[in-house]
């Protein structure tokens, strides 16, 4: 009788929590979207490449576009995989979710007395505190406007979101005046929302978009007269990327801006085609953008800071998101020695040529991801299937940073002796390990052994179909 009474005691507030939490998510999904059902908003409408026709339309043309009240934002799903060559091989995938936000669009769904999503937004926030951390852009708030070249945040705050006006000046001082982002130009953010309070981004990108292309009705729908004719345009909507990286545990951020002028890049050209169906090409050419420049950041434990990063970023579709980064290191004796396979292969085969040089790769990383809806009910869905997404992905994170030391890859510790509380925490839990690992290889080189293994591992090109 005590130990039944015991166990209930214990497992009765857990299952508790287990049911009142998505019983809580499906009623703030619900409240949502019965007060955007009142205003007459449709936020998870996805975008449709149809025009509404009046009754007494008889010649098809377009009147009044499905589209008009078509939002940009919305929630991307798939998959994304890392893979790493060298020193060891070693991968895996997991499910991934993101959110791209068309900036302009942010104060409609989150800011003011009665948001869009309302009241979904009290655990499902956008905050512009999460991003831009080093104050990149400050100096967009000029305390004289008397100066042209100096950009001017609108006075109305409410209708546009802060992050914009950084976004210009940041990109203006890295490309040295050479291109500055224009007011009709679209800024989107493909990011990890703040969930339950919590927010973690391992990467941030904002895409500006070309003037007079976007992914609205203004953009690659409303302009053609016949609506069941697809556009034979190719896309190419790409005019800039700010990538924003974050590393872990350090909680520190760094951004990149991707254009030919920026003083960030080494290279930029135009990137591979994606493998098609038939339907597709007859559609779109989907074609992408190669950036190539230097890691000036340190991200991960076990990767140095001799790094090239090769990145390739497919044009935007309202369909889907993909894009492709790839960590490199030019060919030298030490990684000529690394990448030579025990059989004897030729070096010369695996290897690439960036910039006049040759390379090796070292890691990829690969997603591919597909437009859902910004309906109240999927996104309830998605939170009540990954509770704390950002949560969950640190914790991915650290199992396999746990696996790659157990497979006997170097711990690289932070170049500039940056210290966190997560990091003092991680490290005195990690001294056993290391203590055990420095045994474990001095009674292999006196036994006569060899280290960890790895080193006959193929270099693989990372080309992505």
């Amino acid at each position: 009788m005590f130990r039944w009474t015991t166990m209930k005691f214990i497992y009765f507030p857990i299952v508790v929590l287990i049911v009142s939490v998505p019983l809580a998510i499906f009623l703030l999904g619900v409240i949502t979207w019965f007060q955007q059902k009142i205003r007459g908003v449709r936020v998870g409408v996805v975008g449709d490449n149809r025009c509404n026709k009046s009754k007494n339309d008889d010649d098809n043309k377009c009147k009044e576009p499905a589209c008009s009240s078509w939002w940009t934002s919305a929630i991307y799903c798939g998959r994304v995989s890392h893979t790493r060559f060298r020193p060891v091989k070693h991968g895996f995938s997991y499910p991934l979710f993101f959110c791209l936000l068309d900036l302009k669009e942010v104060p409609k769904l989150f800011r003011g007395k009665w948001p869009l999503l309302w009241p979904l937004n009290y655990i499902v926030n956008f905050r512009e505190q999460d991003h831009l951390k080093n104050e990149e852009g400050m100096s967009a708030f000029p305390k004289h406007n008397n100066d042209k070249d100096m950009l001017v945040v609108q006075d109305d705050k409410e209708n546009e979101c802060p992050l914009i006006p950084r976004l210009r000046r940041l990109v203006q001082e890295r490309t040295g005046g050479k291109f500055v982002p224009g007011q009709d130009q679209q800024f989107l953010l493909l990011t990890h929302l703040s969930y339950f309070g919590y927010c973690f981004n391992p990467v941030s990108f904002y895409y500006i978009l070309k003037s007079g292309q976007d992914l609205d009705c203004n953009g690659s729908y409303c302009n053609s007269q016949d609506y069941n004719q697809p556009q034979q345009q190719p896309y190419n909507n790409i005019e800039a990327i700010v990538a924003e990286v974050s590393n872990t545990p350090w909680n520190e951020m760094k951004c990149y801006v991707l254009h030919p002028d920026s003083q960030d890049m080494m290279q930029v050209k135009d990137g591979i085609m994606r493998r098609q169906t038939q339907q597709q090409q007859q559609q779109q050419q989907h074609t992408s953008i190669n950036y190539i420049f230097a890691k000036k950041f340190h991200v991960s434990p076990f990767m140095d800071m001799e790094h090239i990063y090769d990145w390739t970023f497919w044009h935007l579709t309202q369909q889907e998101i993909v894009v492709s980064t790839t960590m490199k290191k030019k060919v030298t004796e030490t990684t000529t020695a690394t990448a030579s396979d025990k059989d004897g292969t030729s070096n010369s085969t695996n290897t690439s040529t960036n910039n006049g040089a040759d390379t090796v790769t070292f890691f990829n990383a690969f997603f591919d991801i597909r437009r859902r809806s910004l309906d109240p009910f999927f996104i309830c869905y998605q939170l009540i299937r990954f509770p704390v997404y950002c949560m969950i992905i640190q914790i991915w994170i650290h199992i396999q940073a746990f696996k790659l030391f157990v497979k006997g890859v170097e711990f690289i510790p932070h170049p500039e002796g940056s210290e966190t509380a997560a990091s003092r925490m991680i490290g005195q839990i990690m001294a056993p390990l290391f203590a055990i690992k420095d045994w474990w290889c001095r009674i292999g080189s006196s036994s006569g052994g060899g280290g960890g293994g790895g080193g006959d591992e193929k270099v693989h090109h990372d080309k992505v179909e």
